[in-house]
This record gives structure tokens, sequence and C-alpha cells, in this order.
């Protein structure tokens, strides 16, 4: 859940979570400060962006969520995850039986809990996922609904991470991937100190992924992993992609690579 993306693009949504702030802060000027606002807001800052605004209330809300005494929060078979605006709670559970009604019943406190606050979750920005050790597909086990809308199942992404039922993060090494691939054309200016750079996110990546020792080599990390370096990876894709370009007989393309040739020529 994406507390500032259910607010829309801009903050002006929560104006009321703004003027109960502004309350907080003028009722503590000659006091003690909030707990709940954090130290910036005190500073006379002018939060201009949306970005300042986004991140300020991001603060405010994790110091409101962490210290809600709330009991109903305290299930014995849940635990729960704000990061800045994205919560995360998480059930376990042996089989389905009425875990469909526990989580329910979180849901609607937690509804009860965002209204106290002036806030309100949107539940497109939401989705929920089940974790499995058997090949089941388990997607339309549960109902879950948010203001009575039902909350989509999905491979969500929390802190940079994009889970999947089986924890292969597949779709993760797609996202990572991609990045790389289309960004193989920079392999040609890229400084050697930043290419290290990616290849040590590479190595540390797979030292994790198989859980071997820090100081394993790079070679022994890629046969494990059956991985090509960034380097090697970056080169074949920019071959195949002239090879391919080259075939498809573009007149661009052509003239392009007719310009290139006479340039290395010249230099020669």
């Amino acid at each position: 859940m994406d507390f500032i993306k259910s607010l829309g693009n801009k903050i002006k949504s929560s104006r009321p979570v703004w003027q109960r702030i502004k309350k907080l802060k003028s009722n503590n000027e000659n006091e003690s400060k909030s707990t709940y606002i954090p130290n910036q807001f005190y500073d006379n800052k002018v939060f201009k962006t949306d970005y300042e605004k986004a991140e300020l209330f991001g603060n405010i809300l994790q110091n409101v969520f962490q210290e809600s005494n709330d009991p109903n929060f305290n299930y014995q078979f849940k635990e729960k995850l704000l990061f800045a605006d994205d919560l995360c709670s998480y059930f376990i559970f042996d089989k389905i039986g009425n875990i469909n009604d526990i989580i329910n019943k979180y849901l609607r406190e937690l509804e009860t809990w965002l209204n106290k606050w002036r806030l309100k979750m949107a539940p497109q920005k939401c989705n929920y996922i089940i974790f499995s050790n058997g090949t089941k597909c388990y997607k339309d086990e549960l109902k879950l609904k948010i203001y009575k809308e039902l909350i989509t199942y999905d491979e969500p992404t929390f802190l940079g991470i994009t889970f999947d039922p089986h924890f292969t993060f597949m779709n993760q090494v797609k996202n990572l991937k991609s990045v790389i691939d289309y960004s193989s054309p920079i392999i040609g200016r890229i400084s050697k100190d930043k290419l290290k750079t990616l290849e040590r996110i590479q190595n540390a990546a797979i030292r994790s992924i198989y859980n071997l020792k820090y100081d394993e080599s790079s070679e022994n990390l890629l046969k494990v992993s059956s991985l090509l370096s960034i380097k090697l990876r970056m080169n074949e894709l920019n071959a195949r992609f002239f090879n391919t370009a080259l075939q498809s007989q573009n007149p661009l393309i052509d003239e392009l690579m007719d310009e290139y040739s006479k340039i290395n020529e010249a230099r020669l």
C-alpha cells in the first residue's frame, strides 16, 4: 500500500491532515515538540516541491504508525512494516481456512485507523500475494477488500524488490536485466571505474543469492550463476543489435553505417 500515491500526484488532497499537523505545531510552539512531527517542520522550512511535502508526510505517517498503541494491530500471527509511505502486512498460515475473514477483519481495522487520521487508501494501488512451497496457485482463494473494493492479486514491489509466489525473484531479475540490457550502448563511453562499480554490484548480488563467501572469485561467481560479466553482456547485445540492423536493410541504418565506416577509414 502506497500512502503518497493514493493521495494523487499532489498532496493537496491531504489538506485536512496538513491542517491537523499545523494545529499540532501551533499547540506545541511553547511546549515540548510533538513526537509525531519531524524536527524539520519546526525549523520554519518552506516546503515548495511535492517531493519535499511527500517526504515530510511519509516521516509523519511513520511516526504516527510506530507510536500507535491500538491493540487491533497486535495480531500474534501477523507482522507489519511501514517504510516511509509503503505499508506491508504479512500473515502466516498453514491452511486457507478462515484466513480470509481474519485478513479482512484486519483491513477493516486498518480503515478505522486511517479514518482516525483523516487518511484514505486507494484500493487500486493495493495488492496482495500468497507465498507457497507448493505448485498450487491460490490466486482465487482469497477475496480481500478495502473500502468494499477487491484488492488485486499481483506480484508486489516493496523496497525495490519484486516478489513472486515461490521466491524465485524471476521478475526482479527481469527488471534489473532490462535496465542493464537497454544500457548496453553506453559501453563505448563508460569509464572503467563505473564499469567496475556495476561489476561489483552484480558480484555482490550473486554472492547473496547463492550464499557464497565474500572472497569468492569473480570467475567462479559467473560460473555458478551462469551469467556473463556486465562488459561481455553489453558487447554481446551490441553485436547482436548491429547484426540484426544490417540484415534489416533499413536505408537510414545503412547510411549511418556507411558514414561510420568512412570516419574510421579516415582515421587510419
